[in-house]
Formats: structure tokens, C-alpha cells, sequence
């Protein structure tokens, strides 16, 4: 159906080539929202009946913004001409303003307009239905996000581009200027719903809209040249099938990621619990599988806080999901699972992977063992870790167990709570006095030297002395008992050896 069956009674000049692509009835104050481009927006004025002037202008300027090809009115049921406000702001819109034939009604109207677009609409199904076909197979490539943007760009002409939330481009095809649409992006996209958003970035028009949230927020943005059309139709049925294709990669990723944390959690749980030599023979094929080399040189690292999950949740575990991809980008094979509670993972021996993982979950405890080579030393290997994380836990720092000394070994064996209560026993009443407290750690610190406890305090050797004093007659112990500095070493230990930057001597 053409603008030239219809006759116009003002706005912007007719043209008779003019394609309408479909027609809509302007219904209430929102009655343009679903008014596509190329589309006629119908009304016999009563939403508007009441209108002022400044709104019947507003509805001619939102129906041009929405580049409407039309306005069309029914004359007779509440207006016997068209108001002069909406006449003259379609002539500044230049939107063509017509009126029906009197033997015309609203509904049949509509109906016939949207029957004689019904060939067009099959055309562009087509094309959409042969395009998603098309999209289909990029799932089964390597590099599918790369692959479907190829595939988008060949069948539908266009330049095509993935931005992930930071605007960084994931993949592209085609002459497109990638980066300045990049920049555009936030500005396309704010405010916007579910739809499509348009605009011009130099001689290219572009439509951007959002594929993806999870695993990370996925934009499509298509370009073609200005002045060439492409359907709305077309470009929503792509953003829709790019959209579907994306869930169900990150759903395949994550079952696939699912799998294979449980199958690593498995034979690490039989490595822990702990196994022969004849029994790791016949486990080879599944570390094999799991590209875990039988020989080598490991490590077992251990992180607190396990995974809460509630038995039925099918999503992989956030931690060991970042620890497989921190393993991935640094090539080292590793195996992990939760154990007694605790995150445990078995990897080749790396420093930079254990250092990722401490850098990359700051908030959780860490402890690491020593390295060893005999993958049945494995349960030996975790009560290092686990004695590791104990020191960690207590002294607020990441203590690998190759550096943990005699007395946080004895320590690491005691219970939290067992050890405050030891210290108050010990301590008593010179726990409240924190200058004495504190001369007697700097006394310790310095293996019992008064003048160097002096020279690090800033004060008189005397001065030390009479605090030494103090300290005994509250302590009831005398200081030159070999058990009571041993009790006092042990007690104050983790202030002791607290490092420089995190205490202040006074």
C-alpha cells in the first residue's frame, strides 16, 4: 500500500513511491508506542479529543521522531476538520497528514493496510528464519562468539561487533569504525528497554542492543551505510536469535564447567584420602583425561570457606570456577574440590598460580604446601596447607608452610579459643597495661637485650628496666625464668613477630 491512496490535508509532501511497511491505532496519551518506523499511526482523534495545543504538536513530533510515515485521520467522529495546531506541526515535522475515504472505518483500514504488508512480512521471516538457521552452527566452533559475528555480518551484509560492559571489543567483521561506535555505546544504550537502539556515527548507521548478562554483559551492534534500509523486523529477529544462541553457549559452558570441576573433585578426593602405588597406576586414564600429569612436582593449596551450597544447585562453584581459568591462563593442571570444608586444590608446582590465587581472593584465607613429588604424599601434603592456613587464619598473613616456624607449628596445633584463654592466664593483669605490654614484646623482639630495647624504644636503658620491673611484680614471675619466657613467647608470639609496617613502638 502506497502514501497515494490516501488524501492529504497538510504536513510534508507526499511521496507516491513511499512503501508503508504496516499501520497502527493511536490509542491514550501512549497510544505511539507501537508505532514502528515506515508505519501510519491512525486515530478518529479521540485520545486526543481533549488535547491542548502544545500536546497535539507533541504527538505529531514523537510520531515523526519515530519515523512514522504518516498520520492519518477519520474526520466525523470528534473532529469535523483537522485542528489547526496538528496541521501546522506536521507541515514543520514534514510528515505527510491525510484523511481517510469517507467509506472508510478505522478497523478496515488498519486491516488492509496490514494485509497488503503481509508479503513483505513473509519476505523478511525468511530471511530471518534461513539467517538463525545459519547461526545456529557457529555453536559448534572453537571461537563461537567470533564465528557468529562472521556469520551475522556475511548474511545480512552488515558490519557486526560484540562489545563487552567496558566497551572493549570481543569480536568484529566488516569496515565498521569498531572504536567510535564503541564510544557511542553507553550513550545508545542508556535509558533503553528491550528494543533496538539507532543512530548515525559518521556515515554509518548503527542499531546496538544488549545479547548478553551473564556470564558478563554482551552488546551486538550492526552497521550497515546511511541511506540504505534495513528492516526493523530483520534486525530485532537477529538480536533475538544472537540472544538465544548466547544463553545456551554459556548454559553449555557452564554444565561442561560443572562436569568437570566434579569429575577433578573426584580423583582429588581419592589423591587426599589417600592411595598406593597400585591404585594411582590404575588412576592414570582419568588423570590423563583430566590433563593431570601422573609425574611431577605439586603443590596443595587450600582456601577457607567452602562453598555453600544447599546439595541442588547445578551451577559450577564460583571459586573453583576462577581457579580453573586462572589454571587455564597460566597452564598449570590442577585439581580442586571442596574438602573437609575447605577449598582444596592440587596443582603443579607455581608460584605465580599460587600468588593469582591469593591476589585474586583477597577476603579468604590461604595456606600452601611444600613442594613434593610423589603424588601418594598428597594427605601429607594437605595437613602442610591446612597447617599453613592455621597460621594465616591467626596471624592475618599468607604464611606458605615452607616459612612457618617451629612455634607456629606448635600454635597451629591449638584451638583458637584454647590459646586466648592461655594467653589471659599467662598474661593476667598486665594484659591491661599496654606500655608494659609493650616493652616486654620489644624485650622479646630483641632476645632479651635490654639496650637494644632501649635504642628501638627511644628510651634509657633504666627506663627499660623499671617497665622490666613492673612486668615481673604483675606477672608474679620473675624474667629470667626460662619457662616463664618461653610462656611469654608463645603467648605474644604473633605480635612478636608481627612485621614493621603493621605495629607502631611507643
Amino acid at each position: 500500500m502506497t502514501l497515494a491512496s490516501l488524501d492529504q490535508v497538510g504536513g510534508g509532501a507526499v511521496d507516491p513511491r513511499a512503501l508503508i511497511l504496516g499501520a497502527c491505532l493511536a490509542e491514550g496519551s501512549d497510544g505511539l508506542s507501537a508505532l514502528e518506523p515506515g508505519w501510519l499511526v491512525a486515530t478518529d482523534g479521540r485520545p486526543l479529543a481533549d488535547a491542548t495545543d502544545p500536546e497535539l504538536r507533541g504527538f505529531v513530533r514523537e510520531a515523526a521522531a519515530r519515523q512514522a510515515a504518516g498520520i492519518v485521520l477519520r474526520l466525523g467522529a470528534v473532529w469535523q476538520r483537522p485542528p489547526e495546531a496538528l496541521v501546522d506541526e506536521a507541515g514543520h515535522a514534514h510528515l505527510p497528514l491525510l484523511v481517510l475515504p469517507p467509506e472508510a472505518t478505522l478497523s478496515t483500514f488498519l486491516r488492509q493496510v496490514n494485509e497488503s504488508t503481509g508479503i513483505h512480512d513473509v519476505a523478511v521471516l525468511s530471511t530471518a528464519v534461513s539467517l538463525q538457521s545459519e547461526l545456529i552452527g557457529a555453536l559448534s566452533a572453537s571461537d563461537m562468539e567470533t564465528e557468529l559475528v562472521r556469520r551475522i555480518a556475511t548474511s545480512l551484509d552488515v558490519s557486526a561487533v560484540l562489545y563487552d560492559d567496558r566497551q572493549d571489543v570481543i569480536a568484529a567483521q566488516g569496515e565498521a569504525p569498531v572504536h567510535l561506535i564503541g564510544q557511542v555505546l553507553e550513550g545508545a544504550l542508556s535509558g533503553s528497554d528491550d528494543s533496538d537502539q539507532r543512530q548515525d556515527v559518521g556515515r554509518w548507521q548503527v542499531a546496538v542492543s544488549e545479547v548478553a548478562v551473564e556470564p558478563r554483559s554482551t552488546y551486538l551492534a550492526l552497521a550497515w551505510p546511511v541511506g540504505r534500509d534495513i528492516d526493523n523486523g530483520l534486525i530485532r529477529s537477529t538480536r533475538f536469535a544472537v540472544r538465544q544462541l548466547m544463553r545456551a553457549h554459556a548454559r553449555t559452558l557452564a554444565s561442561a564447567l560443572l562436569h568437570d570441576q566434579i569429575q577433578r573433585a573426584q580423583v582429588l578426593l581419592e589423591l587426599l584420602e589417600g592411595v598406593s602405588d597400585i591404585r594411582l597406576q590404575r588412576m592414570r586414564d582419568g588423570l590423563v583425561l583430566l590433563h593431570f600429569p601422573a609425574e611431577g612436582t605439586y603443590q596443595v593449596h587450600v582456601i577457607g570457606g567452602g562453598y555453600a551450597a544447599d546439595g541442588t544447585d547445578t551451577e559450577p562453584d564460583p571459586v573453583l570456577s576462577l581457579v580453573q581459568s586462572l589454571a587455564a591462563e597460566l597452564s598449570t593442571p590442577a585439581l580442586m574440590g571442596v574438602y573437609g570444608g575447605e577449598y582444596a586444590i592440587l596443582h603443579g608446582a607455581s608460584d605465580a598460580f599460587t600468588n593469582e590465587l591469593v591476589q585474586s581472593l583477597p577476603d579468604r584465607v590461604h595456606g600452601a604446601s611444600s613442594a613434593f613429588h610423589d603424588l601418594t604424599a598428597a594427605p601429607a601434603a594437605l595437613r602442610q596447607a591446612q597447617m599453613s592456613m592455621s597460621t594465616g587464619r591467626r596471624t592475618g598473613h599468607f604464611t606458605p608452610f615452607h616459612r612457618v616456624g617451629f612455634v607456629d607449628f606448635i600454635l597451629g596445633h591449638l584451638p583458637v579459643e584454647t590459646l586466648q584463654d592461655k594467653a589471659a592466664d599467662v598474661l593476667g593483669d598486665l594484659a591491661a597495661n599496654e606500655v608494659l605490654i609493650e616493652t616486654l614484646v620489644e624485650y622479646l623482639r630483641h632476645g632479651l637485650d635490654i639496650q637494644e630495647t632501649g635504642r628501638a624504644m627511644h628510651l634509657h636503658p633504666n627506663s627499660i628496666r623499671y617497665r622490666l620491673s613492673k612486668v615481673e611484680e604483675l606477672l608474679g614471675r620473675t624474667l629470667t625464668d626460662p619457662e616463664t619466657i618461653t610462656l611469654l613467647y608463645l603467648t605474644l608470639h604473633d605480635t612478636i613477630t608481627q612485621p614493621n609496617s603493621d605495629r607502631e613502638v611507643r
